[in-house]
């Protein structure tokens, strides 16, 4: 509890340099109630910790727990449940053909350190989940098989976004590392289907575009026969409501901008059962659909950033976020980190979609809100002044999250706004007409396979509602 080696730092931004607390300015103590006591898991600062600010502790710890028994633990009674008789006990004996996994942020960066480290093959070499949807999960996977691990977290500089990122091979051109996702399923000979879906939170935090990008290169990466790469356009890290919320439940988080609305669901139902199809029957499912570097829509963040910063009402910042290389030590990969707080290295090319006249991402999958759209949706909001640290997006930990500007209502006021995007009265001649255009936008979409049929009515709905909404029209039953 005294070690003088003991360091805790501060910094405003995940690529900043950390400034140093002097050590005198700070203990371990835990302080409740006017009491305080020698308490090694928590930290006590008389002067108080200053919110939105990014803290980093290093100090010697002793008795880490297992760390990693919950991946063989999954693939286990996934196996179990598949294979196992009556009498061994399984309740759902010669009921389970095929098995899938989903994993939505926390739980998609743990599916994707579940097949990077090739633990979907049971002890009798039989192939666990034949299909996975590693959700929102970008670039990412995490401390989940580490000596002194804390898997819940994924903030800065606690080993989330560790090389290789692709599914195919890949080079470092920096640090010469070279591999794939995918090495030691391949090894093994079974390889399950795969889509991985990120939306725009995940390419702002600076990450996601990694698991397409050929480092070396600069290049669009190859692709494996096995997996599939998915982008929903104009999106934040979970899915949105409407109205546009201006504070989040669970701490009252706030934006600078009304959160993201746009609800991907239907993106998602469709994502399963195009998995579903594509294990028990091969039909293959749609072509993988995000930002590229070979047409240019997948562009450096700042670029597009700047660009926002012409849109009347929008704070941008000057900084956006990007992956590090972080050198922990030479036994890094034997899961032991022996260099803390790491050597930091060059970041990663962070890309994101290139955006339209209305600000609206181009690449991806779009849904209705963006090709016939009455508001601009990002993936990105800033933090509010009332928490601190005003310029650092909102949810680098647990997820970006977007913001929602509705168009003006006529021309007049976008004239009046210096609004630079069409107002609504511009784009359509009225609710019905622009109804129309949502039909036709949403049929496209399950043409192409990205969307169901049975989701046309609820996305038809949800526009109507969001096109009353903002055009301040009341039309309650």
């Amino acid at each position: 509890l005294d070690d003088p080696d003991a360091t805790l730092m501060i910094r405003d931004h995940p690529n900043d340099q950390a400034a140093p607390i002097d050590r005198g300015d700070w203990s371990f103590i835990r302080s409740e109630d006017a009491k305080a006591g020698s308490e090694p898991s928590h930290i006590y600062m008389p002067s108080g910790f200053l919110p939105g600010k990014i803290y980093q502790l290093v100090y010697v710890s002793k008795g880490s727990t297992i760390v990693g028994l919950g991946l063989a633990a999954v693939r286990d009674v996934v196996s179990f449940l598949k294979y196992a008789d009556g009498d061994a006990g399984n309740p759902c004996a010669g009921d389970i053909d095929y098995a899938y996994g989903f994993g939505r942020s926390q739980s998609g960066r743990f599916l994707r350190q579940m097949i990077h480290l090739g633990l979907n093959d049971d002890e009798e070499g039989r192939m666990a989940l034949d299909g996975i949807i590693p959700h929102v999960g970008g670039g990412m996977r995490g401390e989940f098989n580490l000596r002194f691990g804390q898997p819940s977290q994924d903030i800065c500089f606690i080993c989330p976004e560790m090389f290789p990122f692709t599914d195919t091979t890949q080079v470092d051109p920096i640090t010469g590392a070279t591999g794939s996702l995918l090495d030691k399923l391949e090894e093994q000979g079974q390889v399950p289907k795969m889509m991985f879906t990120n939306t725009s939170g995940e390419y702002w935090r600076g990450d996601a575009a990694l698991i397409h990008t050929d480092l070396e290169t600069m290049q669009d990466a190859d692709e494996s026969p096995s997996v599939r790469r998915y982008h929903f356009a104009g999106c934040q890290h979970g899915l949105g409501a409407f109205p546009p919320l201006e504070v989040r439940s669970g701490g009252g988080r706030q934006g600078q901008l009304p959160f993201n609305s746009v609800d991907y669901a239907p993106l998602l139902r469709a994502a399963l059962v195009n998995l579903d199809r594509w294990v028990t029957t091969g039909e293959p499912p749609p072509a993988s659909r995000h930002p590229r570097l070979s047409d240019r829509t997948a562009v450096d963040s700042q670029s597009v950033m700047d660009k926002f910063a012409s849109l009347p009402g929008v704070p941008v910042t000057a900084k956006t976020t990007r992956a590090l290389r972080l050198d922990y030590g030479t036994e890094s990969h034997l899961s032991r980190l022996t260099t803390l707080p790491a050597e930091v290295g060059q970041e990663y090319p962070a890309l994101v979609s290139d955006i339209d006249d209305d600000f609206n991402d181009r690449a991806g999958i779009r849904l209705p809100d963006l090709t016939v759209p009455v508001a601009t949706y990002t993936g990105w909001n800033l933090r509010h002044p009332s928490i601190g640290n005003p310029d650092l997006f909102i949810g680098i930990t647990g997820g970006l999250a977007g913001w929602t500007l509705p168009f003006q209502k006529n021309a007049a006021d976008r004239e009046s706004a210096g609004d630079p995007r069409r107002s609504i009265s511009e784009r359509y001649s009225g609710r019905e007409s622009y109804l129309q255009q949502v039909r036709v936008s949403a049929q496209s979409l399950v043409d192409e396979g990205y969307m169901l049929a049975e989701d046309i009515p609820g996305v038809r709905e949800r526009a109507g509602l969001k096109y009353d909404y903002f055009m301040g029209e009341n039309r309650a039953s």
